[in-house]
């Protein structure tokens, strides 16, 4: 009689250990899916961003002065860096765009973690670009 109550007891201890073994599969599916769905927003949203800025550019040179803002929601860090005067480059893990500018470009920050706002500002031949925090 002992052993049928170890056999039952082994049967639920398998039982239970196979309901684990099939959780933790769809948890690590689950996530995996969830990460590359904020990756793909996150490269539509650097896409969107990066040719709102190029376009606020193109406008800026038919000006003498001017500023604009640029709402932005980044899901992950997002770099800026200018690597000639008037070549700016934004960019996460995944995606990298280049900017160009006829004019001289001055960034007030190098890198975009949260939601805010990108405000271009051009006065003296030069665009200023920064980022502020909603």
């Amino acid at each position: 009689m002992n052993s049928s109550k170890a056999q039952v007891s082994l049967e639920y201890l398998l039982i239970a250990l196979a309901i684990i073994s099939v959780l933790s599969i769809l948890i690590y599916q689950i996530t995996n899916l969830y990460n590359k769905n904020i990756q793909a927003i996150d490269n539509l949203e650097l896409k969107n961003t990066s040719k709102n800025i190029q376009d606020t550019l193109d406008l800026f040179n038919l000006q003498p002065k001017g500023i604009m803002e640029i709402s932005i929601n980044p899901q992950q860090n997002w770099y800026l860096e200018t690597t000639k005067s008037n070549l700016l480059k934004i960019k996460n893990k995944n995606k990298e765009y280049s900017i160009n500018s006829n004019n001289n470009l001055f960034l007030k920050t190098k890198q975009i973690t949260k939601p805010g706002q990108i405000v271009i500002e051009k006065k003296d031949n030069r665009i200023i670009i920064s980022y502020y925090l909603e």
